[in-house]
């Protein structure tokens, strides 16, 4: 829950500039970004993290492991986990972005973190994510030249398009959905 809380503040933040870039260049209103915020259920008396179900076409913007979409209708999601690295002065970078991309708005659903000193559990693969994220990034026009990046980062290892998990995961049932939906799903 703590990368959750970290990615709401560096949304709100980007959500922020988008408007003051927005109102300073007379240009049309960037589509904000919202966050779904996961609540701690009881099932069976085991605490389960439960989100807002996202309506329409869902898609995967990037991973943590350094994977680009290359649909042009996502380059502000790019551009998010560029922010992200500037705004914490390259202690942290919000990735693995995924959710729903509407007329108006993005609500991105379970985000990962990475930091330099590791301390985002599973997903946070550290400097080396890092590194890895830019060595695929390419700017784009919501991007700000002044925005702070690893210059000359080279690809370190292959990027994929799932989550990338680096220590392993817990043990137990891997969601509520698939416990209630899915009569074959065993602990």
């Amino acid at each position: 829950l703590r990368a959750v809380a970290e990615a709401g503040r560096i949304i709100e933040a980007f959500n922020m500039h988008n408007d003051a870039i927005s109102a300073v260049q007379g240009a049309e209103a960037r589509r904000r970004v919202y966050l779904n915020q996961p609540e701690v259920w009881s099932m069976d008396s085991r605490p389960i993290l439960v989100e807002p179900f996202i309506e329409g076409n869902y898609a995967k913007f990037n991973s943590n492991s350094g994977w680009v979409s290359e649909d042009n209708e996502y380059r502000l999601m790019q551009a998010l986990s560029h922010f992200s690295f500037h705004f914490t002065k390259g202690t942290r970078l919000l990735c693995d972005l995924q959710g729903g991309g509407y007329a108006t708005r993005f609500v991105l659903t379970d985000p990962a973190m990475l930091s330099v000193s590791k301390e985002y559990e599973q997903t946070d693969g550290g400097p080396k994510f890092m590194r890895n994220f830019f060595a695929h990034h390419r700017c784009n026009k919501y991007c700000d030249k002044g925005w702070q990046c690893l210059v000359g980062a080279r690809p370190e290892f292959q990027p994929r398009m799932g989550t990338s998990f680096l220590r392993p995961k817990a043990t137990g049932r891997s969601t509520a959905f698939d416990a209630i939906r899915n009569k074959h799903f065993h602990r």
